[in-house]
């Protein structure tokens, strides 16, 4: 008796945690969004820090949080920019200089560049032909604006899928970087201990776009996983530059936040530099549609 008793207890218990937990789970539902306006909303998303023995969690080093805006690219447009396009005395500006100069809803860093600030890839804004070689090794390219009425507004382009010619394109805001995951739910970059801050674009099964930076330290490993696991319904996203040049600004809907990177590990060491706030050569900023 004192056997079975004990079991029945255990088994109680047993059912107890799992539908407090259920209930729990249910209680804090979905991230809930903050509505900047019809068409732009803006999340701080908690997730888990890594537990390197278990290999669970995403989150390296620093606060475990990321920050979201979810853009109806019908109601918002995307425009591309380089410092260049101010004259040869022009400098790489703070993401907030950025989104103030531009007179932003909010901008964030775009992909990687050499050490001289030119971009690797295409980067093109209308007759702005900032970069026209495309980088053979990145197959991701984000692309806005069309001049057709029938064509997405905005999109990610897989070019392991899909075609693109740089001639024969109706998008006038173009920008290639490198793929995390594809709609057939492929990763595509590889597990490397290389971390650091992390901006990513991705596309959602409704077509809108949402952009991701990290306030912590992340691999791009962790980013694409965490990314496919989140209940944001995405279909592809793409990384842009991670580490220190990983940044955004937002100033509208009664937000005003900006952030800049500071997390870079890599076969040099942990070289993180709090409070480091570095000029961007390059930028994707959002507006208010008219």
């Amino acid at each position: 008796m004192g056997r079975k008793l004990c079991s029945l207890v255990l088994t109680s218990c047993l059912i107890f945690l799992v539908a407090v937990s259920t209930a729990s789970a249910a209680k804090s539902g979905p991230p809930k969004w903050r509505r900047l306006a019809k068409g732009l909303e803006y999340l701080v998303w908690k997730v888990d820090m890594c537990d390197t023995l278990t290999g669970q969690g995403f989150c390296r080093e620093g606060k475990p949080i990321v920050h979201v805006l979810r853009i109806d690219p019908n109601l918002f447009s995307f425009g591309v920019y380089h410092y260049s396009m101010y004259g040869q005395d022009a400098q790489p500006m703070k993401i907030e200089e950025w989104r103030s100069r531009l007179d932003a809803a909010a901008a964030f860093n775009a992909g990687e560049y050499y050490p001289d600030f030119s971009y690797m890839g295409l980067l093109v804004n209308s007759h702005w032909l900032f970069s026209t070689k495309q980088h053979p090794d990145w197959q991701g390219i984000f692309e806005a604006e069309p001049h057709d009425e029938d064509s997405a507004r905005a999109r990610i382009v897989d070019l392991k899928y899909d075609s693109f010619d740089l001639r024969r394109t109706t998008y006038s805001q173009i920008a290639q970087s490198m793929m995390l995951f594809d709609a057939t739910g492929a990763k595509r970059i590889k597990r490397s201990d290389w971390s650091g801050n992390r901006t990513a674009l991705a596309e959602d099964e409704k077509g809108r776009i949402l952009v991701f930076v990290t306030e912590g330290d992340y691999t791009l490993w962790d980013v694409a996983q965490m990314l496919q696991e989140s209940p944001f319904n995405l279909v592809q996203a793409m990384a842009l530059d991670g580490g220190y040049r990983s940044a955004l600004s937002i100033s509208y809907g009664g937000v005003n936040f900006s952030m800049h990177g500071q997390w870079e590990t890599s076969d040099y060491g942990d070289v993180s530099l709090p409070g480091l706030k570095i000029g961007l050569p390059a930028v994707i900023a959002v507006f208010p549609r008219e």
